[in-house]
């Protein structure tokens, strides 16, 4: 998940301002820390994952919303990274279309769904 978080750090600085992004870096910074060194320590030899942790602490319940969570969060992770691949890729393509000027191209208003239209 870093990779996302990273191509979207220079926009954020830009809308944010230098200082409130720094600032609020660093306390994401610290809460990640804090929490990556409360799960080390609760950990026992054996538990594979966080959801056993979870569930020796909090219970099946919370276990279950846990593991919800996680496809819900892997879920959204992916249809973002759909929609940057969309963006990337077309740039890409209509790139190498004009550079070997390509005149058939569609333009993106010209797209229908409701029949073949490229």
């Amino acid at each position: 998940m870093v990779g996302s978080a990273v191509l979207v750090l220079p926009y954020n600085f830009m809308q944010g301002g230098f200082l409130m992004s720094l600032i609020v870096m660093t306390i994401m910074g610290f809460a990640s820390y804090y929490t990556c060194r409360i799960i080390i320590q609760v950990r026992i030899e054996g538990e594979l994952d966080f959801s056993n942790i979870i569930f020796r602490i909090l219970g099946k319940k919370w276990q279950v919303l846990y593991s919800f969570a996680s496809i819900a969060l892997l879920y959204l992770a992916g249809i973002v990274y759909f929609l940057l691949a969309n963006q990337v890729l077309y740039s890409f393509v209509n790139f190498i279309l004009n550079k070997f000027n390509y005149d058939n191209k569609v333009a993106i208003t010209d797209i229908e769904f409701s029949k073949f239209s490229v």
